[in-house]
């Protein structure tokens, strides 16, 4: 008999962490894809090339759309330091676009 209870147990607690794992592997693999569009954007940005830089900087837009982080504070103030880079992209702002997409890397780390 105990070796039922035991077992079910086991079951019950593997079926959890399996059911609270997917979430959060997703939004890892969105946080991931984020920070390497990202990086991606600030070397185009750096070769002056903003046209493949504003087609990363949207993607990366996108993706990060699908991060729930359970800082709020935090995820609005690197969505935040993102558009600020894609406004200075679209400026053409080469050192004000770096600096906002390397916060903007930072942040993202950081969730």
């Amino acid at each position: 008999m105990n070796l039922i209870k035991k077992t079910a147990v086991i079951l019950s607690l593997a079926f959890t962490f399996g059911a609270v794992s997917t979430p959060v592997l997703a939004e890892e693999v969105a946080v991931t894809e984020t920070i390497a569009q990202l990086e991606k954007a600030l070397v185009e940005v750096n070769k002056s090339d903003f046209n493949n830089a504003l087609v990363l900087l949207k993607a990366a837009k996108n993706s990060s759309g699908n991060i729930t982080s359970s800082n709020e504070a935090k995820l609005k103030q690197a969505n935040n330091s993102l558009l600020q880079g894609l406004t200075q992209v679209k400026k053409g702002e080469v050192k004000s676009a770096n600096s906002e997409l390397t916060k903007a890397i930072a942040e993202f780390k950081a969730l």
